[in-house]
């Protein structure tokens, strides 16, 4: 492979004087190459980018790794996080054609930060930026990051406050903090002193813009799919991250309106049964990736393992280097099919075929627990009793494995696929599972649950977990969600509750793709908490971020003739038809 040189420290200016710190890797003997752009606030002179650099500076690419403004090496009084990205990496795009060693075309790449400020700097348009790999990244902050559909992202909301409380040193040993305390302080805008000793500024502005505003547009990306042109992006996650929702809103996004046919027609998604972290097979390596086919406690098999690595030098290539490859001639959908274990491509997403189905909830008026009488059944019920449960901020319902991005803090926070038995006990908990499957059933697409519902509480939170129930006793969590009563209507316009009053609310959990087996049954489990992973909803009305008063709330849920709650399952294939 061709031997390479790295310039260390290399001072790149900004339009307003300030320098960022890059480390370049070059491949010797090649007086100009494609570049591929990292940019990051977690060390660019790390483990993980000088695997990049390595990579691909052998195969003939110049690799830079830049710290972001006021992070380790690189100058700037503060660390905005996503609010100076989009000027910096422009400005990094225009130093970078003034560069002999630079070819004329530039790609970037990154996962969870390095992933969404591609996405700030994107709709800027510079001629030089053709094609991203944005990974593990959300699409929207405010409901996918800080926020999710009202409720904080508690563990995200902590892991930036102590990783950023300082942006000049962010390797932090955080399993020495007691992560209890921070996360049950009261009231939560407080946590910060009880975490660093001191006011947190990001921590501080994340809670004081609670709705959807300008604050959270200005570093959206959803809102400027229209701005970007001639950009292929290639978006990968994980059905157990965080953000594999967004993968598929930034890929049907610039599909459906990007401003040229080339936007249009280069765009493709990858997700496989990862978390925050993607596993790979030989190839690149990053120091927090970890080539292994378990997540959880479930073993998704050898084929859960791919040269990414390859996939995303021959996406670079196609792109960077106008190798006629074959990218262009593959189906931009490749997604792994949880319960058969098996890799599927598609045209277009959802996949063509598809058609959601609801599942309806019923039950004799006790389905609290896996012990009660709650049903999933086909035909909605003509009468049935709702279903109560007492909801006790004092004793939340405990985070479970799951769908989130805290993969590296598992001595705190489980990830992934957990046997949800545990809290299917619990009398807070609504369980409701279907019959025996008669054959297997493939459940591919976005997951929604409706749920007519009301609470004794003018504010409180409903959660919904899909699961599959295996024959022999084992819940498999699927995909979950949550949402705070009073955004029901409105992310920008909250409106409390009327106590006692049924209101219809919509979960959204994300996407999947799983095949429920012959024999196995589907579940739905409902509560009002997920904690950890997301605050709790005090039930008071007041904000949740500045008060400590609790309550508890009395909820119920509905599901009648006239009040239809359900499980939307987009069924594929022939179950769909």
């Amino acid at each position: 492979m061709t031997e390479i040189r790295v310039l260390s420290n290399v001072q790149v200016p900004m339009r307003d004087g300030v320098n960022l710190a890059a480390d370049v890797y070059l491949p010797i003997g090649i007086s100009s190459a494609p570049v591929i752009l990292s940019r990051t606030p977690y060390e660019a002179s790390s483990d993980r980018f000088i695997s990049l650099g390595v990579y691909f500076a052998r195969r003939g690419y110049v690799v830079v790794a830049q710290d972001c403004r006021g992070c380790f090496r690189s100058e700037g009084a503060e660390f905005r996080p996503w609010f100076d990205d989009a000027s910096d990496g422009y400005d990094t795009l225009e130093w970078l054609g003034q560069q002999a060693w630079c070819s004329g075309r530039v790609g970037m790449w990154g996962p969870s930060y390095m992933g969404y400020n591609q996405w700030q700097v994107a709709p800027l348009r510079h001629a030089l930026l053709r094609a991203l790999i944005p990974q593990v990244s959300p699409s929207d902050y405010w409901r996918q990051g800080a926020y999710v559909n009202g409720p904080t992202f508690l563990m995200m909301n902590e892991l930036m406050m102590l990783l950023w409380a300082s942006s000049r040193a962010m390797s932090l040993r955080t399993d020495l903090y007691d992560h209890e305390r921070i996360l049950r302080t009261l009231p939560l805008v407080d946590a910060d002193i009880v975490a660093v000793g001191r006011r947190v500024p990001l921590f501080q502005d994340w809670l004081a813009h609670p709705t959807y505003d300008d604050y959270w547009r200005t570093i959206s990306n959803e809102n400027k799919f229209g701005e970007i042109g001639d950009v292929a992006a290639f978006n990968q996650c994980g059905w157990y991250d965080a953000y594999p929702g967004s993968a598929f809103i930034n890929f049907t996004g610039l599909v459906e309106q990007g401003r040229s046919e080339f936007t249009r027609r280069n765009q493709k998604v990858l997700i496989g049964p990862w978390s925050h972290s993607l596993n790979h097979s030989p190839g690149l390596q990053q120091h927090d990736v970890i080539s292994r086919t378990t997540l959880g406690d479930y073993d998704f098999g050898p084929a859960s393992l791919i040269p990414l690595a390859e996939e995303e030098r021959r996406w670079f290539d196609y792109h960077l280097k106008g190798i006629d490859n074959g990218v262009a001639d593959e189906p931009p959908v490749k997604i792994f099919v949880m319960g058969i274990n098996e890799w599927r491509t598609a045209a277009a997403w959802p996949l063509p075929g598809t058609r959601p189905t609801p599942w309806f909830l019923d039950s004799g008026g006790s389905a609290n627990s896996l012990y009660g009488d709650g049903r999933l059944v086909v035909e909605p019920p003509e009468h049935s009793r709702p279903d109560c449960f007492t909801y006790d901020p004092e004793r939340p319902v405990p985070s479970l494995g799951g769908n989130h991005s805290m993969q590296t803090w598992e001595h705190i926070l489980t990830v992934g696929p957990i046997d949800q038995r545990p809290l299917e006990r619990r009398d807070d908990v609504l369980v409701y599972t279907s019959a025996p499957l008669e054959s297997d059933l493939e459940v591919t697409g976005p997951v929604i649950v409706k749920l007519f519902a009301s609470s004794s509480a003018p504010d409180t939170d409903f959660t919904a977990r899909l699961i599959d129930h295996y024959p022999g006793g084992y819940a498999q969590n699927i995909c979950e969600g949550i949402v705070r009563a009073r955004y029901r209507d409105s992310w920008e316009q909250p409106v409390l509750m009327e106590p006692g009053e049924i209101y219809e609310l919509a979960i959204d959990l994300q996407v999947t793709s799983n095949v429920f087996r012959r024999g196995h049954r589907i579940g739905v489990d409902i509560s009002s908490s997920n904690f950890p992973r997301f605050d709790r909803n005090l039930n008071t009305g007041l904000n949740n971020n500045t008060t400590s008063e609790m309550r508890v709330a009395e909820q119920a849920i509905y599901h009648d003739a006239q009040h239809p709650s359900c499980v939307i399952l987009p069924l594929a294939g022939l179950a769909a038809r």
